[in-house]
């Protein structure tokens, strides 16, 4: 009862106005699992609610944001408890025959991270014979394995991976843009660079059920790219850290 009572009150308190509309309840997990933030959650949760509050204004629909742990996000949203989810869950083919999936809302996806110095043509021959880190992604580990040249390298926190780099105990790293633009641009700029665009197209998207959210879904999109096309999404990037 306790833990319903919670949820109610976020639902009511995450409404993007007071209007009498119909709100479309949407379930966010505030930790963002599975992905791997370090410590950008918080920053990433007000670039969440601060862009579906745009985007109800511009497209003027009443959007209701209900914090919701990973595990149960699935479940509301099959019984109907939700509209809709913001999830990591990727539009492969099997997920399409049930769901339907928005555009990218904030990109994720793993970037290679090397030194300033480094010439690197975005050549993956350019790498060979370099060790490059990886953080527990194995889609990224078998991107890199495609090159039996590269030795791939096992790390599990951020922070000394990209330690070895610029003591060259490594020769770079691989790990999701968002961590990796916030170190290149602080405790490292000027001495490593985010040297590629994202290795796998990864991130979080609006997600609903197929066929059920149609009108939100279209709305959703419209407002995401208008967003795109103007300055208000890059303000926002910037505004919460989450861009280089």
């Amino acid at each position: 009862m306790k833990r319903l009572f919670f949820i109610l009150f976020l639902f009511l308190f995450s409404c993007s106005n007071g209007s009498n509309n119909h709100c479309y309840r949407i379930a966010i997990d505030p930790q963002f699992y599975p992905a791997n933030l370090q410590g950008k959650e918080p920053y990433v949760m007000g670039f969440m609610r601060e862009l579906f509050e745009k985007i109800g204004e511009k497209e003027k629909i009443d959007i209701c944001l209900v914090e919701l742990s990973w595990d149960l996000l699935v479940e509301h949203l099959e019984n109907q408890r939700v509209d809709a989810i913001i999830s990591m869950k990727q539009p492969y083919t099997f997920n399409r025959d049930k769901l339907e999936f928005s555009t990218l809302v904030l990109e994720t996806g793993p970037v290679l991270v090397l030194p300033t110095a480094f010439d690197f043509d975005q050549e993956w021959e350019d790498l060979n014979g370099k060790e490059i880190a990886v953080l527990n992604d194995k889609e990224a580990t078998a991107l890199l394995q495609y090159n039996p040249n590269i030795l791939v390298r096992d790390y599990s926190l951020a922070s000394k991976a990209l330690s070895d780099v610029v003591n060259e105990v490594i020769d770079g790293a691989v790990l999701g843009i968002l961590i990796a633009q916030s170190y290149c641009t602080d405790i490292y700029d000027g001495v490593l660079d985010v040297s590629s665009s994202p290795l796998i197209e990864q991130g979080f998207r609006l997600i609903s059920m197929k066929g059920e959210q149609d009108k939100l879904m279209k709305r959703f999109t419209h407002g995401l790219e208008k967003l795109k096309r103007n300055s208000d999404y890059t303000e926002l990037l910037e505004k919460w850290s989450l861009t280089d």
